[in-house]
């Protein structure tokens, strides 16, 4: 979802979903306002909207039968059923996605496989934060007409298996129920020409809570359905050419964003999101969207806490947006996510087509200071913790 490989994959089929659009009312695409506001200085999104943090407990389809949400809210586990049947949307809106993305602070890798109605594709990014964003590995293919080769699981919390073998690459991500394995190999063409292995496995700890998140929009065939899960110890290797670098579980960690849905064509938001260990060893993590659907049922935003999570309340941010790399600040309407995030690197991705469809993208990494709130009042101080935030407008 918020990331340049999945923004990649989309750009290569914005073009032509656009063009069938015009053509052809299926695809039904409502071009909106650009949402400036959620770009602002003083991100105030939701500002006055009664949210009522609406907890999912017990297993629920995740629509009726006229296609409208069942259940607006969260839920610490992906306790809805996709009955994607139940759609009521073009086939040709459907979004479906699996997104990882791992991270030691310094290397940043990013897989994707999507199907988007019109096609499906995956892609595979590697970077040197901390060598100027220097590209190691940038390899993808979106192929057109063909979302019936690529089937996408209905859950995230069911083992499952999902492979796709392109010309000069393949992308297997297989999951058993407790851990995340993802190999890759082929031959990449960028930045130049040269074979490729990756062999990850990301394990997700006993008990792991995560959260999951059932929007409506107020257009009512459309929603989002989407788990983030983080806080997941990775460990492995990646090969590109003569470059080889190893992984470990004590300083590396993955994240997985699990969406599926039907979006408005015009989507802006903010993610912040960072999983990793705090001095006396215990595991920090969270998870913070706004700007996608209405805010009314939940906002998407909460910690975890050695593995266990703790719901947020509204977050809002003061940064300068014509300056990404100026130090931002987040504050949680209740003060327990006080933090002040202190940039180093910019993972920027923009496309344009005549201000009707594109993508513009700025993930930002870097380091976060400050407190944060567990639901029992504990206090816990952070200090110099690697994460990103970052913000998108999407129209597509």
């Amino acid at each position: 979802m918020k990331n340049t490989a999945f923004r990649r994959t989309i750009s290569m089929l914005i073009a032509l979903t656009f063009v069938l659009s015009c053509a052809s009312s299926a695809f039904a695409f409502n071009i909106g306002t650009r949402r400036d506001d959620i770009f602002s200085g003083k991100n105030q999104f939701g500002e006055g909207i009664v949210q009522e943090q609406h907890e999912v407990t017990s297993p629920t389809n995740l629509l009726n039968e006229d296609g409208t949400v069942k259940e607006p809210g969260w839920a610490r586990t992906n306790l809805f059923t996709y009955n994607r049947e139940s759609i009521a949307a073009s086939p040709y809106r459907i979004k479906e996605w699996d997104y990882y993305q791992v991270s030691d602070g310094r290397y940043l890798i990013q897989f994707t496989v999507a199907n988007i109605g019109l096609g499906d594709g995956g892609f595979i990014t590697i970077k040197d934060m901390k060598n100027g964003g220097n590209i190691l590995l940038d390899t993808g293919v979106a192929m057109l007409n063909t979302p019936h080769i690529l089937q996408m699981p209905r859950s995230s919390a069911e083992p499952s298996v999902v492979a796709r073998k392109f010309a000069n690459w393949n992308l297997t991500i297989n999951y058993d129920g407790k851990t995340r394995h993802i190999t890759a190999k082929g031959t990449t063409l960028k930045p130049t020409l040269a074979p490729f292995e990756i062999d990850l496995t990301l394990t997700e700890p006993e008990d792991l809570e995560s959260i999951t998140m059932a929007i409506p929009y107020q257009n009512s065939k459309h929603f989002f359905l989407t788990n983030k899960i983080d806080s997941m110890p990775v460990n492995g290797y990646i090969r590109v050419g003569d470059t080889e670098v190893q992984f470990t579980p004590d300083r590396t960690f993955g994240i997985l964003d699990w969406g599926r849905g039907v979006w408005d064509h015009d989507t802006n938001w903010i993610w912040s999101n960072g999983s990793g260990y705090l001095p006396d060893g215990s595991v920090l993590g969270w998870e913070l969207t706004w700007g996608i659907g209405d805010p009314r049922h939940a906002t998407e935003t909460a910690l975890f806490y050695n593995g266990k999570a703790h719901k947020l309340g509204r977050v809002t941010i003061d940064y300068d947006p014509n300056d990404l790399m100026k130090p931002w600040t987040f504050h949680e309407e209740n003060g327990r996510f006080e933090m002040t995030f202190t940039p180093f690197y910019d993972n920027h991705s923009d496309l344009n087509i005549l201000e009707l469809a594109g993508t513009d993208g700025h993930q930002v990494h870097g380091m976060f200071d400050g407190t944060v709130t567990l639901d029992d009042g504990t206090v816990i101080p952070v200090h110099n913790f690697y994460a990103f935030c970052e913000q998108v407008n999407n129209r597509w």
